[in-house]
């Protein structure tokens, strides 16, 4: 589909795989190269007897723009992505859902998922609850031999630190004050060092993304960079998407719109409630050293905690579980 959200003087900033001038002389043809070479995108020109048929990886709808002195077409298949348009009477106000529908993601991705079991550092911002700590939280061995380093920027205040670090053996947890928000870095490092790791592709999930009552404390997570994201059919987030433009990468929006109890918390990933699901987005990166995710939570007179892990119930038809297994 080509991608109708891209700007004027623009061209694709997704890796470049192949192709070249007069590599294809039509859209179509740039197309099928595409398809035989097994990549998702394609930016194509055409002036006068000449063309150019550029082979690109994008990975997500979640690509970027560079300045271009000519007119590029770019077509994706992310960008012709189905959108969900379902009301959500929300607590706040009546809303449409507005997220994208994403193909499944291969089983290759169910190999390497970030566990929250053992901190060794908790001084999130300097904000405790250890306070001789680096500010900072360390997540050791989120995967064989690799820790997880979470920062927080500037703007970071905890409503109750003691409730930082990991949640009932299966959650990364951080406490949030109400009416404010921040930026944190996730980055993956060589175990018991500050020597960062790549990790080809995992699954990154945000749970109980609710409210107060009334619009009191909504909660909204920003994500980008990732690959495809993933919510449960009965989603009760709004989802806004902003395409990008040159220089800004594309991002999405996932706000909450119903108000929960402690009650209605998750206590196993792999064990949502439909509730549960409708709360809560999985995320597919690859090929990260690292990640930047935002956190905004609305003024109420307490604060919230975000709840993370790896592998969710959101993609059991993926990464079905043991027991479930035949």
């Amino acid at each position: 589909m080509k991608c109708t959200e891209q700007k004027p003087l623009t061209d694709s900033g997704c890796r470049t795989i192949g192709g070249g001038k007069n590599f294809a002389l039509h859209p179509r043809l740039c197309a099928e190269q595409a398809k035989a070479t097994g990549v998702d995108s394609f930016s194509f020109m055409g002036k006068g007897d000449e063309s150019w048929c550029w082979l690109k990886r994008c990975d997500s709808v979640d690509m970027k723009w560079e300045s271009s002195a000519d007119n590029w077409q770019v077509f994706s298949r992310f960008c012709g992505l189905p959108r969900s348009r379902v009301e959500v009477k929300g607590t706040c106000r009546a809303a449409f859902t507005g997220n994208l529908i994403f193909p499944k993601p291969k089983r290759s991705v169910c190999k390497k998922s970030p566990k929250f079991k053992t901190i060794s550092t908790n001084n999130l911002g300097g904000a405790g609850p250890n306070s001789g700590d680096e500010g900072h939280m360390r997540f050791t061995n989120t995967l064989p031999g690799v820790d997880m380093v979470v920062k927080a920027d500037q703007n970071y205040q905890a409503h109750n630190s003691a409730k930082n670090g990991v949640h009932l053996e299966k959650f990364g947890r951080i406490s949030m004050k109400s009416g404010t928000q921040s930026m944190f870095n996730f980055q993956f490092v060589k175990s018991g060092t500050d020597e960062p790791v790549r990790v080809h592709e995992f699954i990154f999930s945000v749970f109980d993304i609710d409210q107060f009552g009334g619009c009191y404390g909504q909660m909204t997570v920003n994500a980008s960079h990732y690959s495809s994201y993933h919510l449960s059919d009965n989603t009760e987030l709004i989802v806004k998407t902003d395409a990008g433009d040159v220089g800004r990468m594309a991002s999405s929006s996932f706000t909450s719109s119903m108000w929960g109890t402690g009650k209605d918390n998750p206590k196993k990933p792999r064990e949502l409630t439909p509730v549960q699901a409708a709360r809560s987005v999985s995320f597919v990166f690859k090929n990260r050293k690292f990640f930047n995710m935002g956190f905004e939570i609305s003024d109420a007179a307490a604060g919230q905690n975000i709840l993370f892990a790896g592998k969710s119930s959101l993609l059991d038809a993926v990464c079905p579980k043991k027991n479930n297994r035949r």
